[in-house]
């Protein structure tokens, strides 16, 4: 069978920095982000966090079910009125991209991810099994690639990948353990970088093999794993620097036909340097990079559903948005990391996402013209 072509129809995000794409994509253009202090560790360290405020919380949350369900739920219908519809097809697969999750709450039943997802599919309508991606922080993009791989294949017409993750305190413990939060704000691709901000979050994306009305196409895809280590990424970053080879030689494009790259950019000291090294090794020298995670934090398997609505946004909007709090771009590799608010033509986008064990991806998404 023919491999059909794929494409993205619409996008849309739930975050402490707005509710809905238009919405949190003026509030980067404008240099604002959305954050509290988390009190961490047994000292009780403060650390800057990008979580939704009480008031977002009230207007999310439903009376008897779970906050993460609420998220999910909220973020469908928002896609759905974004869309035009009122609901969706029978037909489309269900793709549920996350990290922990809920993991506060996993030892009940009802709070399990596959039972997570069975539900919100049934409460959508939707009659394809549902698929949970949990590949630590590469999730995200993993699930949307999984979904076009099943289009293109002729596994399923159309899906629905929705990512979330939530702020608990299981998630802040882990990264203090790891020493990789930072106690001030996040300062991704900067020289004196010394850690990420966490953040929660959910966003949907929806594909189906119709070109009209699309917003892009789905060109190339591929990950891989390094192996370095179980948290540690490779130094050399080859690992990434094959995944983004293999997507761009899949999406028969060059690197000088992109026009963006959306990187992982958690502003830890090793996997900055290694994202600038296995980007420069690409030729990506000149291309401008946005690490989005300054405004959204680091929202771990949700990332790359989020980061990649944003790049459908960059796409529209034709305007990328600078990297904050960049003052000295000394990585290791030389890569575009200090450039200003810029308009111009966008349109081709790599995206790639990086995570534990060594894990790695990219995606290259070309807007419909």
């Amino acid at each position: 069978m023919k491999a059909r072509n794929t494409y993205i129809r619409s996008a849309e995000v739930l975050l402490p920095l707005g509710a809905g794409l238009d919405a949190a994509f003026d509030a980067m253009e404008a240099g604002r982000c959305t954050w509290e202090y988390r009190n961490v560790g047994p000292e009780g360290r403060r650390f800057p966090c990008m979580a939704f405020t009480r008031e977002q919380k009230k207007a999310i949350e439903k009376e008897g079910v779970s906050f993460l369900d609420a998220l999910l739920a909220k973020v469908s219908q928002m896609l759905l009125r974004k869309m035009e519809c009122s609901s969706f097809p029978p037909d489309t697969l269900l793709v549920f991209c996350t990290t922990k999750a809920d993991i506060e709450a996993l030892e009940l039943p009802s709070r399990q991810l596959w039972h997570t997802a069975a539900k919100l599919a049934q409460q959508l309508g939707l009659a394809p099994e549902p698929i949970v991606v949990s590949s630590a922080c590469i999730s995200g993009v993993s699930g949307v690639t999984l979904a076009a791989q099943y289009i293109r294949r002729g596994v399923c017409e159309r899906a629905l990948v929705l990512g979330a993750d939530l702020l608990t305190d299981f998630v802040l413990s882990g990264f203090y353990s790891f020493k990789a939060m930072s106690a001030e704000l996040c300062r991704p691709y900067d020289a004196s970088r010394d850690g990420l901000n966490l953040g929660e979050g959910a966003a949907a994306i929806y594909l189906d093999t119709q070109r009209e009305g699309a917003l892009a196409e789905v060109l190339g895809y591929a990950q891989s794993n390094d192996a370095n280590h179980i948290s540690g990424p490779s130094r050399t970053g080859e690992g990434l620097a094959i995944a983004v080879r293999n997507a761009l030689q899949q999406a028969r494009t060059g690197m000088e036909q992109i026009d963006f790259i959306s990187a992982h950019g958690t502003a830890t000291p090793y996997n900055d340097e290694m994202e600038s090294l296995a980007l420069e090794s690409c030729a990506a020298g000149t291309v401008p990079v946005t690490g989005f995670k300054a405004f959204t934090g680091h929202t771990l398997g949700a990332a790359g559903v989020i980061e990649l609505a944003f790049c459908l946004e960059t796409m529209r909007r034709n305007r990328i948005i600078p990297n904050p709090r960049v003052k000295d771009p000394d990585l290791g590799g030389s890569i575009y990391v200090d450039h200003p608010l810029t308009e111009k033509p966008v349109n081709k986008v790599l995206k790639t996402a990086s995570g534990f064990g060594g894990c790695n991806a990219a995606i290259v998404i070309g807007k419909i013209c």
